[in-house]
């Protein structure tokens, strides 16, 4: 029978004890931060055969409409180890792989200095003004960043990078240098060469990025350089890649321009794929909380000297916003695409329409 003594023992142990539960709790709040995104989207070509709106994954769409191709959730967590040292994983389930989650990012980064910091594992491939966002829709005004020029079919890599942040008068710059691999199947070797031969080993990643901001502009440059090799082709694969990428926007938040232009040289000729140019410009008007946007895009291939193939295309694409929250936005968004190709894996001309909803929390 407990004691009045021991009961009151009993209940200082329990509150101590509850005490230090809600420390810890509020200890792991303060060094741990989970966010999410996702996008519920369905899309269908209303004129044509297929259209491939994303080359990752390989998301197509036909003739029906399709909730699937496109729609995505992913999660990331950030755990603050100590006062310069954060964990970082993020994983995403995409319809196009089958809802299956895929671990997107797996990283540390390390604060150097106040404007150095310097990152390990699996990472962004920074080749494009939107690669670090990809993923997130709401990000950008498009259903997607125009597939005529974010084609590469991969945008992570195992490796470290490390960025510089800087001032120059009213003038925010950053340079940032970034090497490592990446070995995963390539969708669209996979869609030229057949099942199980896209197997891709991109080595010896080497990329420059520069970029500069100042009120309502922002500029970037970037230079890459990499081996590319596919073992399974059935020809000679391996051959050493040169890719550079300037883009410039403006914005003021009533009205926005950018434009983005790439260039990808291979040193040698392979029967795979062959020298590109691409790019896009793109123009916006906000009103309240409405968003309608125009872009024009294009890639423009050399022609093939072991196969004779080249592929050409290009995309009008147009489309309305509505911002329903701070953190969501629905978007309906036509694509014009015109191909020139004597590809026959090429898609072909199509029409699209797509319509859904970017969201963040």
């Amino acid at each position: 029978m407990f004691t009045k003594s021991k009961t009151a023992l009993l209940l200082g142990a329990i509150a101590a004890a509850n005490v230090s539960n809600a420390n810890s709790l509020q200890n792991l709040s303060e060094k741990v931060n989970i966010s999410g995104f996702g996008s519920v989207i369905a899309g269908q070509v209303i004129d044509g055969d297929s259209y491939v709106s994303e080359t990752e994954y390989f998301s197509e769409y036909e003739n029906s409409l399709d909730f699937k191709q496109e729609t995505k959730f992913g999660l990331q967590m950030d755990v603050k180890l100590d006062e310069n040292l954060t964990a970082t994983v993020q994983g995403v389930s995409r319809g196009a792989n089958d809802y299956d989650v895929e671990l997107e990012w797996a990283y540390l980064t390390y604060d150097v200095m106040p404007n150095v910091t310097l990152q390990g594992g699996r990472i962004n491939a920074p080749a494009y003004m939107h690669s670090q966002s990809l993923s997130v829709g709401r990000t950008y005004h498009w259903m997607r960043p125009p597939s005529d020029m974010y084609n590469a079919g991969f945008n992570k890599m195992d490796g470290l990078s490390t960025r510089y942040n800087g001032t120059v008068g009213d003038w925010d710059f950053y340079t940032q240098y970034t090497f490592g691999k990446n070995d995963e199947v390539n969708k669209v070797i996979e869609n030229k060469l057949g099942d199980g031969n896209g197997q891709q080993k991109v080595e010896d990643i080497h990329v420059v990025n520069f970029g500069l901001s100042k009120d309502n502009w922002s500029f970037r440059l970037t230079g890459w350089e990499s081996n590319f090799e596919v073992p399974n082709a059935p020809f000679e694969v391996d051959t050493k890649v040169n890719f550079y990428a300037a883009a410039a926007k403006y914005d003021n938040w009533d009205y926005f321009v950018m434009a983005e232009l790439t260039s990808m040289e291979f040193k040698d000729d392979i029967a795979l794929t062959q020298n590109r140019d691409s790019g896009y410009v793109s123009v916006g008007k906000r009103i309240e909380d409405w968003t309608v946007h125009g872009t024009y895009s294009f890639k423009d291939e050399d022609k093939n000297k072991i196969t004779t193939l080249e592929n050409d295309s290009d995309s009008i694409i147009l489309g309305v916003n509505y911002n329903i929250s701070p953190s969501a936005v629905a978007k309906v968004e036509y694509v014009n695409y015109s191909q020139d190709s004597n590809d026959p894996t090429a898609s072909g001309d199509a029409s699209t329409v797509a319509f859904g909803v970017d969201f963040v929390f």
